[in-house]
């Protein structure tokens, strides 16, 4: 019975560690690419986005898009990495402003629906947050802002402002389970998606920017 135990615990170890391999899998290369989904808004041009080789390209041209990765079912994420570089970048904008949001490239995740005990023992979710690191905007680097879409529960990280230098590959890793509950003043849920992002449509303007090498780690 104690070697059938014993037997049963390492399969479960072993499981464990091959299931914490795929997650840390770059979700931009082969086969998690080919997961990700356009999600475009009415009456807006969508940024273009292609995968090559050096990369994924984000290629906004007077247009906004995101492409979004699901994870089903959310996973327990504790750091998020990866490398992004900016060619080209429109001008300096207000990301707490509808309409002057501008930003060359973004990294979202969100986050599934927190269960929360109200009156009388009743229980009912919380509406998703989010965290958007992000290259762009007026803010200092550091700085965290509310995101005008989603005043409540969603906000802005700026990794590197407008002016950052451009045309160099920077490596950024996140601890999200830190920074969740340094903004939310809570525990942070199961991640359920994962998005990039780079918008141009506000100012009329081109950016041009590349995202890789992006991991997820339990």
């Amino acid at each position: 019975m104690a070697a059938r135990m014993k037997w049963l615990i390492g399969i479960g170890l072993l499981l464990a560690f091959l299931g914490g391999l795929a997650q840390a899998a770059d979700l931009l290369r082969p086969p998690h690419a080919q997961d990700w989904r356009l999600q475009t808004f009415p009456g807006l041009s969508p940024t273009r986005y292609t995968f090559l080789p050096e990369g994924l390209q984000v290629h906004a041209l007077r247009s906004s898009a995101l492409l979004i990765k699901r994870l089903e079912p959310p996973q327990p994420i504790r750091t998020a990495s990866w490398q992004w570089r900016v060619d080209q970048a429109g001008p300096a904008t207000e990301l707490t402003q509808k309409g002057r949001d501008d930003r060359p490239l973004a990294v979202h995740f969100w986050f599934a629906a927190e269960k929360e005990t109200g009156a009388q023992g009743h229980q009912h979710r919380m509406p998703r947050r989010s965290i958007s690191y992000t290259w762009g905007g007026t803010a200092a680097k550091g700085a965290v802002l509310t995101n005008p879409f989603l005043r409540r529960d969603g906000v802005i990280v700026i990794l590197h402002p407008a002016g950052a230098a451009l045309g160099e590959w920077r490596r950024e890793q996140v601890d999200l389970a830190a920074d969740y509950q340094r903004i939310f003043q809570s525990a942070m849920p199961a991640v359920s998606a994962v998005a990039i992002s780079g918008d141009s449509d506000d100012s009329h303007s081109e950016s041009i920017g590349w995202v890789r090498e992006l991991v997820l780690t339990p």
